[in-house]
């Protein structure tokens, strides 16, 4: 009976430890998520570490390939996940905490002097897009299946983590491809500190939508019951 209760005992306060720490799945995404000396930086990385502290909470951040990441969500295996574009099918798993902490906006980019191949969004069937595995940019875009596209992810390139956005630019800048998508905070950021802003210019038509970004907890978490204190914590975090 004493080994049983011992025992017990243990399971309880190994679960309630567990229940304050928030395990986060992060990958790099300059600069909403970025790495110096192996330390995770940038926004989204504040989010989390001022949700935490406002509701008395650890956050342990775990490296992990986004489309592993939504997966490990989906099954509970981590709690949460940061950089989340909206969508019914994510929902059936991710609690959205509301309200979003950035607005992206999908541009299509071109070397310079193409702007004009993409004018309208009916000349995006003209061309094959390059799109990042597991990344959603816009509905009509999302879902239309006459659109040529390719899909691509991120790879380690001497020990270093290549983000999909950066493969994208390499490919157009060699010429592989003529048009690319991307969210603009993102890949503005590459081309000017990249200094490619020369080379690489932003196409005529840009989607008339703008793509709220969240911070999500899986539904199998146990830090779904908390769902209204975090909701309020976020709000209160953007407020200030």
């Amino acid at each position: 009976m004493k080994k049983l209760i011992l025992t017990l005992l243990l399971i309880f306060l190994t679960t309630s430890l567990n229940a304050k720490t928030l395990r986060v799945a992060i990958e790099t995404w300059t600069p909403f998520v970025y790495f110096e000396n192996d330390t995770p930086k940038g926004l989204t990385i504040d989010i989390f570490n001022n949700l935490a502290k406002e509701l008395n909470i650890d956050v342990e951040f775990i490296k992990i390939p986004w489309t592993r990441a939504l997966r490990m969500l989906k099954n509970g295996n981590i709690d949460a996940m940061g950089n989340l574009s909206y969508s019914q099918e994510r929902e059936k798993y991710i609690q959205y905490i509301q309200p979003s902490f950035y607005k992206l906006k999908t541009n299509f980019y071109t070397l310079k002097g193409n702007e004009n191949l993409i004018s309208s969004y009916s000349d995006l069937y003209n061309y094959t897009i390059l799109t990042a595995k597991g990344y959603l940019y816009f509905p009509k875009f999302d879902t239309d299946a006459k659109i040529s596209k390719e899909v691509i992810h991120d790879r380690i390139e001497k020990n270093s983590q290549i983000i999909e956005e950066e493969i994208m630019l390499k490919m157009l800048l060699a010429k592989r491809v003529k048009v690319i998508i991307s969210s603009n905070a993102i890949m503005d950021f590459i081309i000017e500190f990249g200094s490619f802003k020369n080379l690489v210019k932003k196409a005529n038509y840009a989607p008339n939508y703008i793509d709220p970004i969240y911070v999500g907890i899986s539904k199998q978490s146990p830090f779904i019951k908390d769902i209204n204190k975090i909701n309020k914590a976020m709000e209160k975090i953007l407020n200030k």
